[in-house]
């Protein structure tokens, strides 16, 4: 048993794309470099944030955006929350009851993955541009998603 934090992990599957906008495209968006640089990315600019951290709220965050014609990613949004570190039954409980410790480590928690939530959406924000999927040889705009797992190891 150890005191100290686990290290925090951060990681992405294999990138999946839907595109309501073009049926059939050609070739779908891309990050530059493939999957290898798009882990490296993230792991060099996204942190796990204080609030997840200090109440160990881990979550599989899945993300879906536009990366439009320009390759610039547009609306990202979270659709799916798959928690790792669910709260007790007891302490959902207890919150109901009106317990106030109970009520403050239900707030603590869903601040640690509203944190989550909110890093997710940032760094897709900042990232830099894709390779745009094209159509008939055109850039053109596609729905993408993909999953944002925040661990501690």
């Amino acid at each position: 048993y150890s005191k100290e934090k686990p290290a925090p992990a951060v990681t992405s599957q294999k990138l999946s794309s839907d595109s309501p906008n073009v049926t059939g495209v050609e070739q779908m968006p891309s990050y530059p470099g493939g999957y290898d640089a798009w882990m490296n990315y993230l792991t060099s600019h996204l942190h796990y944030p204080v609030a997840a951290l200090r109440n160990n709220v881990q979550a599989n965050i899945q993300m879906v955006f536009i990366v439009d014609k320009d390759g610039n990613i547009r609306s990202p949004r979270v659709i799916k929350i798959s928690e790792l570190t669910p709260l007790d039954e007891k302490v959902k409980l207890a919150d109901k009851n009106g317990d106030t410790t109970a009520m403050d480590q239900v707030d603590a928690y869903n601040d640690g993955l509203e944190s989550l939530k909110e890093e997710a959406i940032s760094i897709l924000r900042h990232s830099p541009q894709w390779i745009p999927g094209r159509q008939n040889g055109n850039p053109v705009n596609c729905q993408y998603s993909l999953p944002i797992n925040f661990t501690l190891k």
